[in-house]
């Protein structure tokens, strides 16, 4: 009966060792796949975080490209606009000096017309559009 006992007991220990092994083994099945779910789901935020990051840097790329197109652009329009304003103010000079011009032959002509009454008594004697005298031929 002792060695059936022993027989027996062996029997269960292991028994128990397999069954014990088996669900360890499951255990470590379970834990990788766990952790396996866990990376993926991570690696997956990261990737996504990444494509996000790269297209942030495409537009980022393309945006810094167009506002140095824009700046480019508003430079020449500033370029544009200051020959446009000083040819609006040498205009204005132009003008300005011919009225000046113009106001100062209206009073030298008035000017004229008053010596040439204060000077002659008679009007006759001078005439109102004297012409050039016109030059005599040469003779060579």
């Amino acid at each position: 009966m002792l060695p059936e006992l022993v027989k027996e007991a062996a029997t269960k220990q292991q028994y128990r060792k397999e069954l014990q092994e088996r669900r360890k083994n499951e255990a470590i099945v379970a834990a990788h796949a766990f952790s396996n779910s866990i990376v993926d789901h991570l690696n997956s935020k990261v990737s996504h975080a990444y494509h996000n990051q790269k297209r942030i840097d495409v537009e980022s790329k393309k945006l810094g490209a167009n506002a140095g197109a824009l700046l480019k652009q508003a430079e020449e329009w500033a370029e544009i606009i200051e020959s446009f304003t000083d040819a609006i103010k040498e205009l204005g000079d132009v003008k300005t000096w011919g009225s000046v011009i113009e106001n100062d032959m209206k009073i030298v002509a008035a000017t004229m017309s008053e010596v040439r009454t204060q000077c002659t008594p008679n009007k006759a004697a001078i005439p109102e559009n004297p012409k050039p005298e016109e030059p005599a031929p040469s003779t060579s």
